[in-house]
């Protein structure tokens, strides 16, 4: 989802394929529609709607259009960020000319402020931790994070030189930052708590910038821009390891200007807004395609190829989202009793060369599962192996190759605090097409360089 320019050349807030194809806008004519945010659940997406001269959150159902104004809180409210867990919206609103970071039910309830302690920029975002406990934010040139009832704000940088662009690493134990603390724009990682603050990019006369970690915690893409005016001086696409090490260029576009980078959920493409008035690409060079101003909507392999032009006319530079990885629905919380189903994992340690064994114990005899395995390098969540028979004593062992997790394919450490993800559905012949349900379900996590399940 991004945001387009209309016939009528309002924002409009539009969806396409990876691929390029079926392009649609989503929001009805009337308000403009920007900043669209997709709910953990994939069939919502909430955004900012302004209406003669008010923004209000609304939500729109991707299923019915159907259109549900979320907030009436203050003069303004925007910035819309849905939690991992689906259960809240955080926003940023203005009350008696004070803004602040609110957090709100997600069905548009209990709207309560987080940061009654200091007034915000009306430019920060709140971005929710992957836990869905804490929000990060910049204001002021420092770092804060702030847990969803206000209870607990905690500044997270104090220094003199500007500190902004938070994002929390995908197990939520580190932060990436931009800093200027080294006399220009640099990227840094640090702890949660702030502590350990350390510079992974310090490219002699470039501007580094927008940092976001990759689904898997392997990579962090992000925009580099030379300091010095030259034909070649605009903003490009770039992504390194984590830790600073192989940076490298993606695709050939570059811009004047150029929104966050968007993983897909399965790490294996990033997509980015590009305006420019020499908006190279080598998709446009092969095509012959116009490169007069205007802003685009580009994606690229995460390993450099197959760059596209996914769209054009976008009416700003707010960052795409991608639909969230469908993932069947998960058992009730709770731990499994002796009567459900579950999923052994031996080794209980290992490495990516390792192959995994799973044993399954509880499933009714004698029918066909599925087992779901994930994010794979060509894919993200998706059947690891199709009708899998139970054994008569309600069993069943499969070997998995980890060489399927996206981290392991390319190759390297093990990232900490990845994880590999096994559930198990039975299989069923469905013409309508339904989501099948977990029966069990196992997370495989890379902690301190070894494999824990």
């Amino acid at each position: 989802a991004y945001v387009a320019r209309g016939e009528d050349g309002e924002a409009r807030i539009e969806v396409v394929y990876a691929d390029g194809g079926g392009r649609q806008t989503v929001t009805p004519a009337g308000p403009l529609g920007w900043e669209p945010n997709w709910a953990p659940n994939g069939r919502q997406v909430a955004y900012t709607k302004s209406e003669n001269g008010a923004e209000r959150l609304a939500v729109l159902d991707m299923e019915s259009a159907d259109v549900e104004q979320r907030t009436t809180v203050g003069s303004a409210s925007r910035h819309p960020a849905w939690s991992p867990d689906g259960t809240r919206i955080a926003f940023v609103a203005t009350v008696d000319f004070r803004t602040g970071i609110y957090v709100m039910d997600a069905n548009g309830r209990n709207p309560h402020i987080v940061t009654d302690a200091i007034t915000i920029d009306g430019d920060t975002r709140p971005v929710w931790s992957p836990d869905s406990s804490r929000i990060v934010f910049e204001t002021g040139g420092d770092i804060y994070s702030v847990t969803s009832d206000g209870a607990d704000l905690q500044q997270l940088t104090v220094h003199e030189a500007r500190d902004a662009a938070p994002q929390w690493s995908p197990d939520g134990s580190q932060i990436a930052f931009v800093s200027e603390r080294t006399g220009k724009a640099d990227i840094f990682v640090m702890d949660a708590d702030g502590s350990d603050p350390r510079n992974v990019t310090n490219t002699r006369d470039a501007l580094e910038d927008r940092p976001v970690w990759s689904p898997d915690g392997w990579s962090i893409a992000y925009l580099r821009q030379p300091v010095k005016s030259r034909p070649d001086g605009e903003t490009q696409l770039y992504v390194m390891g984590a830790n600073g090490s192989i940076p490298r260029r993606l695709g050939a576009f570059s811009g004047s200007g150029m929104s966050e980078p968007a993983w897909s959920p399965d790490g294996s493409q990033v997509a980015v807004a590009v305006t420019s008035r020499l908006a190279i690409s080598s998709a446009s060079m092969e095509t012959g395609t116009n490169t007069d101003t205007g802003a685009r909507l580009y994606a690229v392999n995460a390993d450099g190829t197959r760059e596209r032009l996914l769209a054009d006319r976008l009416a700003d530079l707010s960052p795409p989202v991608w639909r969230p990885v469908w993932w069947p629905a998960s058992l009730p919380g709770g731990q499994p009793d002796d009567s459900q189903p579950v999923i052994g994992v031996t080794p209980e340690d290992g490495d990516c060369n390792t192959t995994v064994r799973l044993d399954g114990k509880g499933f009714e005899p004698g029918t066909m599962v599925t087992v779901y395995a994930g994010p794979a390098p060509d894919g993200s969540y998706a059947p690891l192996r199709t009708r899998v028979e139970i054994d008569i004593d309600g069993r069943f062992t499969l070997p998995v190759d980890l060489n399927r997790y996206s981290g392991c394919a390319l190759g390297g450490e093990v990232p900490t605090g990845a994880a590999f993800h096994i559930g198990v559905a039975l299989t069923e012949d469905d013409p309508d097409g339904a989501l099948p349900e977990l029966v069990a379900r196992t997370i495989y996590g890379f902690t301190d360089d070894d494999l824990q399940p």
